[in-house]
């Protein structure tokens, strides 16, 4: 049995399309308000947007991150609290990566604790607060990469502070540096 198609061989598709536009076209749908029938007639030049485009999701996913942080540093009640939540603000004014402001955040809050432990503020900061810090740090097992970077956050936060002329630009002058262990001892 031979298969039949009830387009013949020889149509081209230009002539079925025209075939079927004429068919169909004349059909009418009712409309259920009077409001439809004016749209149809007149739509609108732009659409609303329904949906969050990707820009807008990143953006706002980014300030419900910078506010809960915020908030986590403010509801500590620590001394210089609201100074670190500026910083975090700062940072994300500066538009910053939500990685970026999460590990600053974690970084000063954890920096406030070790301040309220050892019974010192942020007004009255050492260099031999920081060494001290880092040592707690260390004592904590972070690796040395960890260290590092966490003392990188707490100069930068201390820079904020300096700009704010909150600290004196004597607690930046003498950096404290610390280098990474030889990869060839281990061997």
């Amino acid at each position: 049995m031979t298969e039949q198609h009830w387009i013949p061989a020889n149509f081209q598709s230009s002539e079925l399309v025209a075939v079927l536009q004429e068919k169909y076209n004349s059909i009418n749908f009712p409309l259920d308000t009077p409001a439809e029938a004016k749209f149809l007639k007149h739509p609108p030049t732009s659409l609303p947007q329904t949906d969050w485009s990707p820009t807008d999701w990143h953006t706002n996913k980014k300030r419900q991150e910078f506010e809960h942080l915020s908030s986590r540093i403010t509801g500590t009640g620590l001394i210089g609290a609201d100074l670190a939540a500026g910083y975090i603000r700062e940072k994300y004014r500066n538009n910053n990566s939500i990685a970026t402001i999460k590990q600053a955040s974690y970084v000063v809050l954890s920096f406030l604790h070790f301040l309220s432990k050892t019974d010192t503020t942020i007004y009255k900061i050492t260099r031999q607060d920081i060494c001290a810090f880092v040592e707690h740090e260390q004592d904590r097992g972070l690796k040395a990469n960890s260290v590092i970077s966490n003392l990188r956050n707490v100069y930068t936060f201390l820079n904020f502070l300096v700009e704010q002329e909150i600290q004196a630009q004597a607690i930046l002058s003498k950096k404290i540096h610390l280098k990474l262990p030889d990869s060839n001892s281990f061997n």
